[in-house]
C-alpha cells in the first residue's frame, strides 16, 4: 500500500506515544499531531512533558507567575515543543493524499454511522468515557451490518451474526477481533451498555484510544471496499 502513496511507514522514533504516571495519568506525549494536542491538551505542540518532581514544578510555577502570561503552559508542563498544525511535516502530505482520494470512502458510510461518530466526538469533548465506548460500539455494529449485507441481521446484535461479518469484512483478523473486543467491552463496562449502580473505571485517555481505533477500522474497511469497487468497474 505504502508504495502507491507519498508516505512511508513510521519508524519507532516517529510513532506517537503517550507516557503515563504510576497512577494512570499522562506524564508525557511525543510526536503528537498539533491539532490533536490542541483539542485534548489545549496547546499546539508535538511534545509535552510534565514535571518530574515537586521541586521542578515549584520552579516552573515561579517562572510562570513572573512571566504573567495567559494560559501559560509552565503551570502544567515542564517542557513543551510548540508546533502549529501548518508546520507539521506530514500535514501537507496528508491533505494532498486525502484530496487525491477525494475522501471517497466517506461516501460509503451509512448515515447512522456518521451520526454515531458525531456522538462519539461529542462524548470525548464532554469528558464522557462510557458515552464514547457506547457510541464506538454502535459505530462498529452498524458497520458490521452494512458489510454483512444481510437484511435479516438489521435488528440483531453483533454477536449473533459475527461469523457472517468475518466472512464479508476486508479487515485483517486482528482488526476483526478488535471489533468484537470493543463490542464486548461495552457490555462489561458499567453504564456503557447497560444501567448500573457501579462506577466505571474507564478513563478518558482509554476512551480516546478506543475512538481512534474505531475510526481507523472504519477507514480501512471502507477504503478497501472503495478500491474493490473501482477495480471491479475497471475490469
Amino acid at each position: 500500500f505504502w508504495k502507491n502513496t507519498s508516505f512511508s511507514a513510521l519508524c519507532d522514533e516517529e510513532t506517537p506515544t503517550i507516557y503515563r504516571t504510576k497512577f494512570g495519568g499522562v506524564s508525557a506525549v511525543h510526536n503528537f499531531c498539533p491539532e490533536v494536542s490542541y483539542k485534548y491538551f489545549y496547546y499546539y505542540a508535538d511534545h509535552m512533558q510534565k514535571y518530574i518532581d515537586e521541586l521542578d514544578q515549584e520552579v516552573g510555577h515561579r517562572i510562570a507567575e513572573k512571566d504573567n502570561l495567559d494560559n501559560d503552559w509552565k503551570f502544567t508542563w515542564m517542557d513543551l515543543s510548540p508546533r502549529f498544525y501548518l508546520d507539521c511535516e506530514v500535514f501537507q502530505s496528508v491533505k494532498e493524499f486525502n484530496e487525491g482520494q477525494n475522501n471517497s470512502f466517506l461516501k460509503k458510510l451509512h448515515p447512522n454511522i456518521l451520526l454515531q461518530l458525531n456522538r462519539m466526538e461529542n462524548c470525548i469533548d464532554n469528558g464522557d468515557p462510557t458515552g464514547v465506548l457506547h457510541a464506538a460500539s454502535n459505530v462498529l455494529e452498524t458497520m458490521a451490518k452494512d458489510v454483512t449485507g444481510n437484511p435479516n441481521v438489521a435488528n440483531k446484535s453483533l454477536g449473533s451474526f459475527f461469523d457472517q461479518f468475518k466472512k464479508n469484512s476486508n479487515l485483517t483478523p486482528n482488526l476483526i477481533q478488535a471489533v468484537k473486543d470493543v463490542y464486548d467491552l461495552r457490555n462489561k463496562i458499567p453504564t456503557a451498555g447497560h444501567g448500573s449502580l457501579v462506577t466505571s473505571n474507564l478513563t478518558i485517555i482509554e476512551a480516546i484510544t478506543i475512538a481512534a481505533i474505531v475510526k481507523s477500522i472504519l477507514e480501512i474497511e471502507y477504503r478497501i471496499k472503495t478500491l474493490d469497487d473501482l477495480n471491479g468497474k475497471q475490469s
